[in-house]
């Protein structure tokens, strides 16, 4: 869905196309999105803590990207520019009949999100309150895509932004700010001082569901049904993000952490 929406131009005049998975993949931030509203509905089923069971999963997210990644060698796509560097990697131009060398950046990102999981595996039993792995886990693959995704030469362009890069920006800043936020929020005394750390985290939380309801509206413009449609996904991945890492209540003066 991620994609179709964004190259909605190539399913206008055939709408039930998009079903068709065959010509195509996920992206990454649909299968991430998709899998953290499921756990969301199995945790409230099942009553288990949301941000425990997150701190698991992330794990595996990264492990699987890790080990994914290597499809986009086998299926030479998701390279970057043209380089002559020590880390290039050579394509053979049935075209031209010449080797050409390019960035590999599957190969960046593989080892990016290998070398997150060998470090939140080290911290996880260090943590300090559930769900700081999956803060961790969102904060270190934001960064890594924001830089390797400008590297890239296939990337869907919102106007004269770079989608993914752009989401990965805001997902970067919204973590790290929000692990801020938690960080002080448990030494200050009734939430003193933090104020404007956990309000700037709200900020670009909604700043993040803005950029996303826009792209939405960009790329479906012309077909109010599809548009309806992911608006209310947007509700639904805005309020998911809203709530899940949220600090609630105040007993007796004192912020807690649930």
């Amino acid at each position: 869905a991620y994609y179709c929406v964004f190259s909605w131009q190539e399913y206008a005049d055939n709408p039930i196309s998009v079903l068709y998975i065959w010509n195509g993949g996920l992206a990454i931030y649909g299968a991430v999105l998709g899998a953290l509203l499921g756990v969301a509905v199995y945790c409230k089923i099942k009553k288990c803590d949301l941000r425990a069971l997150l701190d698991l999963v992330v794990m595996g997210f990264l492990i699987g990207q890790s080990v994914g990644r290597w499809g986009n060698f086998f299926n030479r796509e998701a390279f970057g520019a043209a380089t002559e560097s020590f880390f290039r990697m050579g394509l053979y131009n049935t075209v031209t009949g010449q080797w050409e060398y390019y960035h590999p950046t599957f190969l960046y990102e593989s080892l990016w999100n290998a070398l997150g999981f060998c470090l939140l595996h080290f911290y996880y039993h260090r943590r300090r309150y559930d769900g700081q792995i999956a803060l961790c886990y969102a904060a270190w693959y934001g960064l890594g895509r924001a830089v390797i995704e400008g590297l890239r030469v296939d990337s869907l362009y919102w106007g004269p932004f770079r989608v993914s890069q752009l989401l990965a920006a805001v997902f970067f800043a919204t973590m790290l700010l929000e692990q801020y936020a938690l960080r002080y929020l448990r030494r200050a005394k009734g939430g003193k001082g933090v104020t404007g750390f956990y309000l700037l985290s709200k900020m670009l939380r909604l700043l993040l569901a803005i950029v996303m309801l826009l792209a939405y509206a960009f790329a479906i413009r012309t077909n109010i049904v599809l548009f309806a449609v992911n608006l209310f996904v947007c509700y639904i991945i805005t309020v998911v993000l809203s709530s899940i890492f949220c600090v609630k209540g105040e007993q007796k003066g004192k912020t807690t952490i649930q």
